[in-house]
C-alpha cells in the first residue's frame, strides 16, 4: 500500500501560506516539522535540499540551521542535551531564522571603550572603535548601517588584536556559499560583525567589519522569498 504523503503535504502548503505572511508583514513564521514519518519526512527533505548558507550557534546553544535551495526557507534543529537527538525540529520562513536575533538578543552587549593604555604598536585602533561605537549607536536608532573595509585602512596586526579583544568572541557564525565563500561571524558587542570573503582556494580577499543588525550576507530579500513560492508551487504540484 502507497504511505500516506498528507502530512508532508501539509507541510508543505504551509510554508507557501508562510511566505505569503512574511511577504506580507516581514515576520518570520515558524513552522514545527516534529511527527514526520520517514517517507514524509523524506518528501520534506527532498523539496528543502541544502542552500547557500548554513548557520551555527555556539555552545551552550549548538543550534544548527541550513537555508534551503528555495532562499528564505531554513532548516533549524536545536540539540537535545543529551545523545545529540534534535529536541525541536523546525523551518522558519523569513529573512533569517527567528533563533539567531533571539541569541543575538541574549548574548551580545554595548560597544567597550577599549583598555586605557594600547599597545606600543597600535596606529588605529582608538579612533576605529569611537567609529563603531557611534555607529551602533546610530543602528539602535534606525541606520541601515555601515561596514570598515580594513584593504582600505592603515591598520596593523596589534590594532587587529585589541580590536578583537575589545569585541570579543560572539555566538553566530555563518557560511555562504555564493559567488564567493563568505564568512559571518558575531562578535560579543551588539549589532557588529566580521564578514570576510574568500576565494575558492579559501585565499582572504576582503576583511571587513559591519555595523548593522544583520549582514545582507546572512539575509534571504523579499525578492529571494518571492521567488521561493513559485519555486515551492511547482513543487507542491508534483506532489498533489
Amino acid at each position: 500500500m502507497a504511505p500516506d504523503l498528507s502530512p508532508a503535504q501539509e507541510r508543505l502548503a504551509a510554508m507557501a501560506a508562510a511566505i505569503s505572511h512574511y511577504l506580507e508583514t516581514r515576520q518570520t513564521v515558524t513552522l514545527n516539522m516534529a511527527g514526520l514519518d520517514e517517507a514524509n519526512r523524506r518528501i520534506v527533505d527532498e523539496v528543502m535540499g541544502d542552500g547557500e548558507v548554513s548557520i551555527a550557534v555556539a555552545p551552550p546553544f549548538g543550534d544548527r540551521m541550513q537555508e534551503s535551495v528555495m532562499p528564505g526557507l531554513w532548516r533549524v534543529q536545536t540539540p537535545a542535551a543529551e545523545h545529540g537527538v534534535a529536541a525541536a525540529d523546525t523551518v522558519d520562513i523569513g529573512d533569517v531564522p527567528n533563533r539567531v536575533r533571539a541569541v543575538l538578543a541574549e548574548t551580545t552587549r554595548p560597544v567597550l571603550k577599549g583598555p586605557a593604555v594600547l599597545p606600543a604598536g597600535v596606529m588605529n585602533v582608538r579612533p576605529l572603535l569611537t567609529e563603531i561605537a557611534d555607529w551602533v549607536a546610530r543602528v539602535d536608532g534606525g541606520s541601515p548601517g555601515h561596514a570598515i573595509n580594513f584593504s582600505n585602512l592603515p591598520v596593523n596586526a596589534d590594532d587587529l588584536t585589541v580590536l578583537g579583544d575589545v569585541l570579543g568572541s560572539g555566538t553566530v557564525n555563518a557560511l555562504s556559499r555564493g559567488y564567493s565563500r563568505t564568512r559571518i561571524e558575531s562578535t560579543g558587542c551588539r549589532h557588529v560583525w566580521w564578514v570576510r570573503y574568500f576565494n575558492s582556494d579559501d585565499k582572504l580577499l576582503l576583511n571587513t567589519l559591519e555595523i548593522t543588525e544583520m549582514p545582507q550576507a546572512l539575509l534571504a530579500t523579499p525578492d529571494d522569498l518571492a521567488d521561493s513560492a513559485e519555486r515551492l508551487a511547482r513543487q507542491i504540484q508534483v506532489y498533489a
